[in-house]
């Protein structure tokens, strides 16, 4: 069994399985409920339009609303914040990097995606860690 230290976590990978301890389920539910109020509030603008005619609160509400909605479906149905992961149901390892910061990628055999971040310069050690 062996376990890397994150900055706000750790990631202890045994021969079976992947545990995977984060602020993940807190990050997801945090933007699902602010894209499902900004989805609502896109809703709401292209009402007010309706009424008022102003072709502002149209465009404005379909671009945010149409925006946030997509990213609520991917928080749904795309990621998943599973923190222990059978190392059989893995598909595929990606790395890669966001303004800077290294962040992990694991497809699983469902088609959905787990990603692991605020990893610093441990993204290789996490990665050939996995495929051990």
């Amino acid at each position: 069994m062996d376990a890397i230290k994150l900055e706000k976590g750790e990631v202890i990978v045994d021969e079976n399985t992947i545990t995977i301890i984060d602020q993940s389920k807190k990050q997801s539910r945090w933007l699902l409920v602010s894209s499902v109020a900004w989805t609502l509030y896109g809703i709401i603008s292209v009402f007010r339009y309706i009424e008022e005619g102003d072709d502002f609160l149209l465009w404005t509400g379909l671009f945010i609303g149409i925006g946030h909605f997509i990213i609520a479906f991917y928080y749904l149905f795309i990621n998943t914040t599973q923190s222990v992961i059978p190392k059989d149901q893995i598909k595929s390892i990606k790395k890669g990097s966001r303004l800077g910061l290294g962040y992990v990628s694991i497809k699983l055999k469902s088609g959905r995606t787990r990603k692991i971040n605020q990893l610093g310069s441990k993204t290789d050690e996490i990665v050939e860690l996995i495929r051990k």
